[in-house]
């Protein structure tokens, strides 16, 4: 399960709250054109060329970027990740909508952590009793 997720299903935020929270997350992201030329993968009029052409066709930069060879899909993926690793985590977001306090999502993370570590524990102990079970039948050992 994700933070977010939890975040929603143990009341801490709405769904209308994280919705919000989500959309401001997306607006502050950085555009894969303006990433490609900081990482010089792209040119100024390559980039130009990608944006006249999304204008007419309403295709995304990136399959546009490929279709006229200026990238690859590696590469492609490469200032996907570059983009989706630089977006706030929903946290922050979160705190300056004043939703949460910080110290409010310090809490919530903790709780998270503890929740998820619970079920890892119950999981693990309900594949250990199958596991024996199995092995008891397996050598002609019944209940």
């Amino acid at each position: 399960m994700f933070f977010e997720v939890y975040l929603v299903r143990s009341g801490w935020v709405t769904a209308d709250q994280f919705v919000e929270a989500m959309a401001r997350q997306h607006k502050s992201q950085r555009l894969v054109g303006q990433i490609a030329l900081e990482t010089g993968k792209l040119s100024m009029k390559q980039v130009f060329a990608i944006l006249s052409a999304q204008a007419e066709t309403q295709q995304v930069f990136g399959e546009i970027a490929i279709e006229l060879g200026y990238l690859n899909r590696e590469e492609l993926a490469e200032l996907l990740f570059i983009q989706r690793s630089g977006l706030k985590p929903i946290e922050d977001v979160l705190v300056e909508m004043g939703v949460l306090s910080k110290q409010e999502c310090r809490h919530a993370l903790t709780a998270f952590r503890e929740d998820i570590a619970r079920n890892y524990a119950l999981h693990q102990t309900v594949v250990d009793e199958l596991a024996c079970k199995s092995e008891g039948r397996a050598m002609g050992v019944t209940a």
